[in-house]
């Protein structure tokens, strides 16, 4: 029996020793497992950190860039409004001196017969009279204010401002219309099917085109 209890005891130390060197070894396997984990653990924390500090400089950046191009809206928003009443402050002027707006009013009408009658002129030498097509009335028409104050005035005005310009015979072809146009201002002439609008608000959005950028420079040159 002891040969057996020795073999035993034999058996049962070297499976003790086995185990133990056994869980020596999954215990370094574990403390490895741990410390690389640990590792990789922290180097993604410091990769995280860096991302939300990188994503907190970016927002930072398109909160500035944001304020930035509102800034510039606001600023372009107040300067456009600053030339529109600009252009609005002039249209009122032209109406401001009752003398000086109806001088306008046979100025404007005046022009406007003056440029049909030559083109009627440049027609009848290019193509004949075959291809000319000539009316018998020149209709101002105003708005209902306008007609009450300065219409047969203005009639009057543009024959006696036309002599010597004009034949007669043309200048008696303008009538003042019954009707009237919703406009803020100045005329439309109705020639056949033709209507000429010299109305301030075309004329000021045709004075727009071309002298915004000039009085935008006017009033922000300082700026």
């Amino acid at each position: 029996m002891k040969g057996v209890d020795k073999i035993t005891a034999k058996i049962i130390s070297d499976a003790e020793n086995d185990a133990r060197l056994k869980l020596e070894a999954t215990a370094a396997e574990c403390e490895k497992m741990r410390a690389d984990y640990a590792k990789r653990a922290k180097a993604r924390r410091e990769e995280m950190l860096a991302e939300a500090e990188r994503e907190a400089e970016e927002r930072v950046k398109r909160a500035k860039a944001a304020a930035a191009v509102e800034k510039r809206n606001a600023i372009l928003a107040a300067r456009c409004e600053a030339v529109e009443m600009a252009f609005d402050a002039a249209l009122a002027e032209a109406r401001a001196d009752e003398g000086k707006y109806r001088d306008l009013l046979v100025k404007l009408t005046e022009n406007a017969i003056e440029n049909q009658v030559n083109a009627e002129a440049r027609e009848l030498r290019d193509y004949g009279d075959e291809e000319l097509t000539v009316y018998d009335t020149f209709e101002l028409i105003m708005n209902k204010e306008d007609r009450a104050v300065h219409g047969q005035a203005v009639v009057d005005g543009v024959r006696r401002a036309s002599i010597g310009r004009l034949d007669q015979s043309v200048t008696e072809k303008l009538k003042l219309s019954e009707k009237t146009a919703n406009i803020n201002g100045g005329v439309i002439i109705k020639y056949g099917e033709m209507e000429i609008n010299c109305s301030l608000s075309m004329i000021f959005a045709n004075l727009r085109s071309e002298l915004e950028s000039e009085v935008y420079e006017l009033l922000f040159a300082e700026s």
